[in-house]
């Protein structure tokens, strides 16, 4: 059975099925209704041997010889500090995930990422390169990669806790 959607004096059907699906793909094409972290990163996350917050240069590309600054997945490292505190670490991650729940599923086309989380346990390594810029992230664990998107809600949190150890956001 199709339903009719009168446009002018011409009848356009749409089958009930095609509507939902139509609906489910925006919902997913958007990220709107999706978490931060996989239940597998979660596993790393929950109780990491160790957890660094990078400031980066957003630029991409060539970088200075070895020694003027490490590189992360392609960006020049301007500094780099552990955060041992339990409490910070969590409040970080949860501003984050907090961001990628509250979006709307905007973005800009640019990826400029100024902030970056390394986040170890055992072998595995969690890879974080955020951009509040342009509402997306970058998480890599291993060969994989994956975007998500998020609002500009944890950028104050992030810039603060890069300033509370003399780290400079470019």
């Amino acid at each position: 059975v199709f339903r009719g959607a009168t446009r002018g004096s011409i009848e356009t059907p749409m089958a009930p099925p095609l509507k939902w699906l139509l609906c489910a793909l925006s919902v997913w094409l958007c990220g709107c209704a999706g978490a931060a972290y996989t239940s597998t990163e979660r596993e790393v996350l929950s109780a990491p041997e160790s957890f660094e917050l990078m400031s980066l240069l957003p630029e991409r590309g060539d970088h200075p010889p070895a020694g003027a600054g490490e590189d992360f997945h392609g960006y020049r490292v301007l500094g780099r500090a552990f955060v041992t505190d339990a409490s910070e670490r969590e409040e970080l991650l949860d501003a984050f995930e907090r961001g990628v729940k509250e979006s709307d599923g905007r973005v800009a086309k640019c990826f400029n990422p100024r902030h970056a989380l390394r986040i170890r346990k055992g072998a595995r390594t969690i890879d974080l390169a955020i951009c509040f810029e342009c509402l997306q992230s970058i998480i890599y664990e291993g060969s994989t990669e994956r975007r998500v998107i998020h609002t500009q809600g944890a950028e104050q949190r992030f810039d603060s806790a890069l300033a509370q150890r003399g780290l400079r956001k470019p």
